[in-house]
């Protein structure tokens, strides 16, 4: 909760930097905060919510005094429902009941009047479509487990070996069914790319 109270603003970068996508960014601390966390349930992160108040100025060594612009009571934070969907953590059910809890709790604070945006990639804030939720997360679910088995495939194939692929998706009990959709799902210019990717001379993490 600590980590998500802070935020940071751009600092100076040259038109070549800009170029290369380089970016360069300060970190502000909160000057007074006001927050709470919260566990909707197995398999879910935590879900913390708050205001915070933030410095008008702050002071950088190479680029001096800089104005933060961060006026008023802000907070931004986030929460992974995904994996409460995890059969061991009760599948559906359990990630329907985190998922809509941390909702229960957006609808709290747009009633109170201090709630900014929302982004849910599940679509529910903004639908309120329980079928189209339940659709998407299968979905999802299917989708990670079949790039990952394509992503494993490939870099098997890879020139000099590779590293074991990890991922939370792949300790899903149902992770080969999954996998087996997913596969079905992955549109083919992406198994391509995958494979090609596994072909070419890029630096490995195990390479010597």
């Amino acid at each position: 909760m600590l980590i998500q109270a802070g935020t940071h603003i751009a600092l100076p970068v040259s038109l070549s930097e800009k170029s290369r996508g380089v970016r360069r960014e300060l970190d502000v601390l909160p000057l007074h905060m006001i927050a709470f966390e919260t566990e909707p349930g197995d398999g879910c992160e935590e879900a913390n919510f708050g205001l915070c108040q933030y410095p008008s100025e702050v002071s950088q060594p190479e680029f001096g005094k800089r104005q933060t612009k961060l006026q008023g009571w802000l907070w931004h934070s986030f929460c992974k429902t995904h994996y409460a969907s995890d059969p061991r953590c009760g599948g559906l059910p359990n990630f329907l009941r985190c998922h809509l809890g941390v909702v229960a709790l957006l609808d709290e604070a747009h009633k109170l009047g201090v709630l900014g945006a929302v982004s849910d990639e599940g679509e529910f804030w903004a639908t309120r479509n329980l079928a189209r939720l339940t659709k998407e997360i299968g979905e999802q679910s299917a989708m990670l487990a079949g790039f990952l088995g394509v992503l494993k495939d490939a870099m098997g194939h890879a020139p000099g070996g590779a590293g074991a692929v990890e991922a939370p998706i792949a300790a899903y009990p149902n992770f080969e069914h999954l996998e087996a959709e997913g596969e079905r799902l992955l549109p083919e210019q992406l198994k391509t790319m995958l494979k090609a990717l596994a072909r070419s001379n890029l630096p490995r993490d195990d390479a010597p």
